[in-house]
């Protein structure tokens, strides 16, 4: 389903507030790719509102998103982007505190332990794994993020099966063994040689830690909430009924990984 003209103005309107083009060609085309940037920019709206927060945009290869530029969306399932003209993303960094910088991305594969790759349509991670990948070692993030996100452009109601794909990718993700490596962290570079973030022993408690989650313009039926409840998996759903509802659901979102973010280090 395409966006409603009151999420088209929601949008453009944050790619204002943070000084990027906001004309009607700055919104992507096709449905699911712009529920994925209403979803991405409402995330960074939220974190940017936040006193101990600052956004800025940025270009593929890190540098600051010149004021007016267009925001470059991913256009699919893609390497963490390295260069102007990749795909552009959202830098949040702690202001108030010890010093700590994360992007978020949109489209980005991630390595499983079977060397699957999966895609999260928008994911948080350090900028330490970022720029240890930019810098040539290998090209993919290893591991789960501390926020992962699919969005589902679908009116029908999401079953069990849907939400499997999701949990099979957290399982993937999921470093709960030491991978033969002698320093195993929740998130590496694709080459294992740098990683950061504190995982835990079980499965539910690096699901539970940081957020992982499905918005969906649909509902979920009860197979998928069973499955959903159990292994901390967010559901957001029925996007477009209330859109004022949503809106709060994805800041509380943000607000909580923020709040504890240090826990996932």
């Amino acid at each position: 389903m395409p966006l409603s003209p009151n999420q088209i103005a929601q949008l453009r309107q944050v790619l204002q507030n943070l000084s990027a083009a906001n004309s009607i060609a700055s919104v992507p085309g096709g449905p699911g790719k712009a529920l994925e940037a209403w979803v991405f920019m409402a995330l960074a709206d939220a974190a940017n509102r936040l006193p101990t927060w600052r956004v800025t945009l940025r270009q593929g290869d890190g540098s600051p998103l010149p004021a007016g530029g267009r925001f470059l969306f991913s256009g699919g399932p893609s390497s963490l982007p390295r260069v102007v003209g990749d795909a552009c993303f959202a830098r949040i960094e702690r202001v108030d505190g010890a010093p700590l910088v994360l992007e978020l991305h949109h489209g980005l594969q991630h390595v499983g332990r079977s060397r699957a790759r999966h895609e999260w349509d928008i994911a948080l991670l350090p900028q330490q794994i970022a720029d240890h990948i930019r810098l040539g070692n290998g090209t993919y993030p290893k591991g789960l993020p501390f926020l992962g996100i699919e969005c589902k452009d679908k009116s029908s109601s999401g079953d069990a099966n849907e939400m499997r794909q999701t949990l099979a990718r957290m399982f993937d993700l999921a470093h709960v063994s030491q991978l033969r490596l002698p320093n195993c962290a929740r998130l590496m570079s694709e080459t294992g040689a740098f990683g950061i973030g504190r995982r835990w022993p079980t499965y539910a408690a690096n699901f539970s830690n940081g957020y992982f989650g499905i918005v969906r313009v649909g509902g979920f039926q009860l197979g998928a909430r069973q499955m959903s409840d159990y292994y901390s998996i967010g559901q957001v759903g029925q996007i477009n009924q209330n859109t004022t509802a949503t809106l709060n659901a994805l800041e509380s979102i943000m607000t909580r990984v923020l709040s504890r973010i240090d826990r996932l280090y």
